[in-house]
């Protein structure tokens, strides 16, 4: 399918909603669709290797993909794991830890959620932590 860029059948689009959450582990091949805002946090690196780049081009050329390196690291089948979320409130905060890894923890925290009218919108945002949440006794 690489061969003959059949990317519509190799490539799997996952519908996204507003407010949803993706831990996406090294090996799992993915994309970003224009129009999606996304808040990305990953471990350092300089490597990034191109497998399909929507025929976009730079300089009037196509951009360089790179499919030997991403078949060499790409996981083949790909599994998608729903992380167990955990939910608390903390005063008038819903606190839900998304995901924990060697290198980050996420927390979705929604300020104002407790007690609020329907249909009126609380504050929330996304948190990361390298060690401890301070309102937690766990990693």
């Amino acid at each position: 399918m690489v061969e003959q860029r059949r990317w519509k059948e190799l490539i799997r689009e996952v519908p996204i909603q507003k407010g949803d959450f993706f831990q996406i582990n090294p090996g799992c091949l993915h994309a970003i669709k224009g129009g999606t805002l996304i808040l990305e946090t990953q471990q350092s690196s300089d490597v990034t290797y191109r497998f399909y780049d929507y025929d976009r081009l730079a300089d009037g050329k196509p951009r360089p993909l790179h499919i030997a390196q991403s078949l060499d690291v790409t996981q083949v089948p790909h599994c998608m794991q729903e992380p167990e979320r955990e939910t608390n409130r903390q005063g008038d905060a819903t606190v839900t830890h998304l995901v924990t890894c060697p290198y980050y923890s996420v927390y979705r925290v929604v300020l104002g959620a407790v007690g609020r009218p329907a249909g009126t919108n609380p504050l929330s945002m996304s948190a990361f932590w390298r060690e401890r949440a301070p309102w937690t006794g766990s990693r």
